[in-house]
């Protein structure tokens, strides 16, 4: 069954049965949907994430389209981007680029490698920095 992008919006804006079809054409197996059904909302809301970062690099993948996302996670930005923007605190501006090009497809072991690791570190420095600067 080819991917809905539609699908694909409706779940980020909360509906859940968009969210539900797109868990079905994900890579997760039956035994696992049902698992994620037991564990209730916190195990939604943590496994939803993780689906949506797949989804979402599964369209870069696919269309090659630039994409500007914007995250209050550092892990979630490493991992999505290639470039990463920081923003320091009011007045918004730029504190620093960070560029992140390690090849796609990005996997759950991309976020234990060691540039990954020192990518993300450094980003929390330049958060870290800009907070104190406020």
């Amino acid at each position: 069954m080819p991917f809905d992008q539609l699908d694909l919006k409706r779940a980020i804006a909360g509906d859940e049965r968009a969210m539900q079809r797109l868990w079905s054409q994900s890579k997760m197996s039956q035994n696992e949907l049902d698992q994620l059904g037991q564990g209730g909302a916190q195990s939604k809301l943590f496994s939803a994430p993780l689906f949506m970062r797949e989804q979402l690099q599964r369209i870069f993948m696919e269309t090659g389209t630039t994409t500007v996302l914007v995250s209050h996670d550092l892990e979630e930005a490493v991992y999505l981007a290639d470039l990463v923007l920081l923003l320091s605190r009011h007045p918004a501006r730029i504190a620093d680029y960070v560029r992140y090009e390690t090849p796609r497809p990005r996997t759950d072991e991309t976020l234990s490698q060691p540039d990954f690791v020192t990518t993300k570190a450094h980003c929390l420095e330049i958060f870290q920095r800009e907070v104190r600067r406020a």
